[in-house]
């Protein structure tokens, strides 16, 4: 087993079955390390030495990827999209 494969068992086990999903979760939707660690009730510290573990890429490399998303996900909104009515050759 890979320190990355035991760390998560180990969270998985602490913080129950779903625990790694979440704090992936927590870090998509803020993109903070202090708002994972304060849902699991531990130091933002502790929070990047676990990302830091599971994680196959560091965290500012995260943000970067993120923003990108993000900021893709911002354009796709703002792009016109076509009404039902014309899709069904109606207009």
């Amino acid at each position: 087993m890979t320190r990355a494969e035991r760390t998560k068992h180990n969270f998985e086990e602490k913080f129950g079955p779903h625990a790694i999903q979440t704090f992936n979760n927590i870090l998509w939707e803020t993109g903070k390390l202090a708002k994972a660690a304060e849902y699991f009730g531990f130091t933002r510290a502790n929070a990047s030495v676990l990302y830091s573990r599971i994680s196959k890429i560091p965290f500012s490399e995260f943000k970067e990827i993120r923003k990108r998303k993000l900021k893709e996900q911002e354009l796709k909104l703002k792009e016109p999209q076509q009404s039902w009515a014309s899709k069904l050759g109606l207009e």
